[in-house]
């Protein structure tokens, strides 16, 4: 095919697809390997947010639940101890 009048022009255009397809090919395989971190990076953000997102929920749960009612409990506590610090004084 080289001897005939369209044989050069095939071997040059062949040998310049091939060798484009060929550096097309190694970028994005080192583009693939590079943006790997990237994309575990962007996972670990993601997690971090959805993270810290449950502990402000829970902080704030806490807060309107469960610090009230210790509060509560505390303040009862701290009554009967006074009640019975003045009645056991009186006696």
């Amino acid at each position: 095919t080289i001897l005939t009048p369209v044989g050069p022009p095939l071997l040059i255009a062949s040998l310049v697809f091939g060798g484009s397809a060929t550096a097309v090919q190694t970028g994005s395989e080192a583009m693939k390997y590079y943006s790997e971190p990237n994309r575990l990076a962007d996972r670990i953000l993601a997690l971090r947010g959805v993270v810290e997102t449950i502990v402000r929920k829970i902080c704030s749960m806490k807060e309107t639940t469960l610090l009230p009612y210790l509060n509560r409990a505390v303040s009862a506590l701290q009554q009967k101890k006074y009640s019975e610090k003045l009645h056991g004084s009186s006696r």
